[in-house]
């Protein structure tokens, strides 16, 4: 935590991108898709646990980087308790031995999200957060509401795994019900090459919950209900 102290002190970050998952690059990618130009203004910081992607991703990212302010990569499990443990995780396809895809366990260093979430606050600022990390984002979620933090959340994106990870409908429900009850809307994060599915330039997709019933809704995959709203193009109002 010592380095993120000193680069802290040193730098304010007026626009951010927090990418959580950030696997080989896709959910970059697609941020520079959507943001086009207006992309030198922000800095990107992903986390990503899984050695096997990382090479991946500077590969896919690193001659990109003038593209952004700046653009980091942090290899730690968020959301998972102190910065200075290391935690056993089973991330996603996390090996191929012989052409099968293999669930391997793996020990990576936990990050302290919530603490250092926390340092980087600071007035009139824009914080883009996308959390896709594989069923870890209930424990994380539920954090942030406790510590009030979502509304330092400018737009929150997020892709949420219900029964792929042993979530069930109801704990689901509670989770979109407590981000709602925290002030924030989600919306959901589905890349498709480099793009975002729903392209947050024309429209988005707002999580709903599965007992919202306003006629609008539809199905995404059995896990919640989406709701297609125009883009905004007034950033929203930052509650501090």
């Amino acid at each position: 935590m010592a380095f993120f102290q000193a680069y802290h002190d040193q730098t304010r970050f007026n626009k951010l991108f927090i990418d959580l998952g950030a696997y080989a690059g896709q959910s970059v990618l697609a941020f520079l898709t959507w943001k086009s130009e207006a992309a030198k203004d922000y800095d990107i910081i992903s986390f990503e646990a899984n050695i096997e992607f990382i090479q991946k991703w500077i590969d896919n990212i690193l001659p990109l980087q003038q593209s952004f302010r700046t653009v980091n990569l942090i290899p730690c499990v968020v959301g998972s308790g102190s910065s200075n443990q290391l935690v056993s995780f089973d991330g996603w396809k996390l090996a191929e031995i012989q052409g099968a895809a293999t669930h391997r366990q793996r020990l990576a260093p936990a990050f302290d999200f919530i603490t250092w979430f926390k340092s980087i606050i600071a007035p009139d600022q824009e914080i883009i957060l996308k959390i896709d990390i594989e069923g870890a984002e209930y424990e994380l979620i539920e954090k942030m509401v406790s510590h009030n933090l979502l509304r330092n959340v400018t737009t929150l994106f997020m892709e949420i795994h219900g029964p792929k990870h042993g979530f069930d409908i109801s704990r689901t429900n509670q989770l979109i019900h407590s981000i709602y009850e925290a002030g924030a809307k989600p919306y959901l994060w589905e890349t498709t090459g480099n793009s975002i599915l729903y392209d947050p330039k024309v429209n988005m997709a707002r999580i709903v919950p599965n007992d919202s019933d306003t006629g609008r809704e539809v199905d995404f995959e059995g896990i919640h209900k989406i709701i297609l709203e125009p883009a905004s193009h007034t950033p929203p109002m930052i509650f501090r």
